[in-house]
């Protein structure tokens, strides 16, 4: 699905404007999480069998499935073209709320991990990583402030590239630098 949303990239380039979309995802989180922890507190877990109803471990197996794929992938298409960059990963995507939290789970607990670090003194601050960031990030902004951490960054590395000062780098190990 990502790939469907970069794709549309080209007749869509737009970056997404205004953050209050970020939120609607943990709208959509919410209820899903607190339904599953209601049910395994009241029930328990008896068993997990995760071909539960699938006649094969392929989800799309059988035509009654499609309907929900295409509605789910018509909705990432439609959003991307009309709204901007990545609109599904920053209002309806389910799986972000579990990367957010494991990403502050890990900084709480200074575990060793893949980030990305800035070297302000590097930036000439021309624009061209806040440009390039399919999640629509002020990326520029966010190496002068010398902090690289951003609940929607995916670490897709387009800064990285992107930058010919050398100004943004991955790192591996403990992000000193970002707020727990």
């Amino acid at each position: 699905m990502p790939g469907l949303q970069e794709a549309c990239f080209v007749a869509q380039p737009k970056a997404v404007s205004g953050r209050k979309c970020d939120r609607i995802k943990y709208l959509i989180w919410a209820p899903w999480m607190g339904l599953i922890l209601y049910l395994l507190t009241r029930h328990g877990i008896r068993a997990v069998d995760f071909f539960f109803m699938m006649e094969s471990p392929v989800s799309l197996d059988g035509p009654s499935r499609h309907p929900i794929y295409l509605t789910v992938t018509g909705l990432i298409f439609v959003l991307s073209l009309s709204v901007g960059r990545r609109a599904f990963c920053h209002a309806g995507c389910w799986m972000a709320p579990f990367m957010v939290l494991g990403a502050r789970i890990q900084r709480r607990l200074r575990i060793p991990a893949l980030h990305l670090r800035a070297v302000p003194e590097k930036c000439v601050q021309c624009r061209i990583c806040t440009a390039g960031c399919p999640m629509s990030l002020d990326v520029t902004g966010m190496v002068q402030r010398g902090d690289m951490h951003s609940s929607e960054c995916i670490l897709c590395g387009s800064c990285v590239d992107s930058c010919q000062h050398k100004a943004i780098r991955y790192s591996l190990g403990i992000d000193r630098k970002a707020k727990p």
